[in-house]
């Protein structure tokens, strides 16, 4: 089974989760994140903005304002398309940054629909930002094994930004997964690849 089946295969199966439960799932998933170290020790978040069936992620972002952590939320570009010189047609990857944020109603819908902060200058989580502080950055995913291999929207957004962002040292990553996203198939990672420290889902931590 390839990369783009399995994604297929776990999204169908990510949005057919009860919604209640996936509520209370996503409780235990935010409960168990803000209990981790790492959570616990880090100077402020880089973290998605739920959409769709994902796990959700207010309650995080909640915490860690009300706690005085610095909250930084991602805002992407759609993809662009280039053909090259024998004519064929390629997508380029779109770019993603972070931006800081001071609430959750400074959200507006931005590409893709999902909800994001407004892509001001002096927001933007840069090298100087991050300092020698600790960040923990909090992904999403649509499948992962229990070797903590991802996949992902097919865009790249993370992986990218994560290669391209090296100077965000000490940086922890961590993915939230509802259970039923985690596949006994090995997923295959490629060179570009970023696996997350660890991955919580309602029931585990991987790492």
């Amino acid at each position: 089974m390839n990369k783009n089946e399995l994604r297929n295969i776990m999204r169908v199966r990510r949005d057919n989760i009860d919604p209640e439960y996936r509520k209370s799932a996503s409780d235990l998933i935010c409960d168990a994140l803000l209990g981790t170290q790492e959570y616990c020790d880090c100077h402020g978040i880089l973290i998605y903005v739920n959409f769709g069936s994902e796990v959700a992620t207010d309650g995080i972002i909640e915490n860690a304002l009300t706690s005085g952590k610095d909250v930084f939320c991602p805002v992407t570009e759609k993809f662009s398309y280039s053909v090259n010189d024998t004519g064929r047609k390629s997508r380029d990857g779109g770019l993603m940054e972070f931006y800081r944020i001071s609430s959750i109603k400074d959200m507006i819908e931005g590409t893709f629909g999902i909800k994001e902060p407004a892509a001001i200058e002096e927001n933007k989580f840069t090298e100087a930002v991050a300092s020698a502080n600790e960040y923990l950055i909090v992904m999403p995913g649509v499948a992962f094994d229990r070797s903590r291999n991802r996949i992902g929207y097919s865009g790249g957004f993370y992986d990218r930004y994560l290669g391209e962002h090296l100077f965000i040292k000490p940086l922890v990553t961590c993915a939230l997964a509802f259970n039923a996203q985690l596949t006994d198939n090995t997923i295959t990672a490629e060179s570009h690849d970023h696996r997350p420290d660890f991955i919580i889902t309602e029931k585990e931590i991987l790492r």
